[in-house]
């Protein structure tokens, strides 16, 4: 029945993991170990969950992170990569450093724009 159809997929996570990479194009070193997603399923399991009551795929979740990822941070690289010619640089002086730089505020007078943790003004 579905106890031994899932205790199956778990024992043999590691193939699911390498179909779920093939058919989606995702590098196996973004899958979690192995050994220890099989001890979180075995966990669900044991609390007598099944697979099926875990969570679902957010698809549409997942269209915006994959857009974000190609898409949105590629301009950000492209910005990165010439600083000069980013809004903000029109005394010609670089855009990241005044922009990132700890403790700094931005020209439009609000707070800081990047802090790395601690009391900053």
């Amino acid at each position: 029945g579905g106890e031994k159809r899932q205790r199956e997929i778990v024992n043999n996570l590691d193939v699911v993991f390498t179909a779920v990479s093939i058919e989606h194009g995702i590098p196996p070193g973004d899958f979690p170990d192995v050994s220890v997603y099989k001890t979180r399923l075995d966990q669900w399991l044991a609390t007598g969950k099944s697979l099926r009551s875990m969570p679902k795929l957010d698809k549409p979740l997942v269209d915006q992170l994959d857009n974000c990822l190609k898409v949105q941070l590629t301009e950000l690289m492209g910005l990165l990569a010439n600083p000069i010619a980013s809004v903000g640089a029109e005394d010609g002086a670089s855009f990241l450093p005044r922009r990132l730089a700890l403790g700094t505020t931005p020209p439009h007078g609000g707070g800081p724009v990047w802090e790395g943790g601690g009391d900053h003004q």
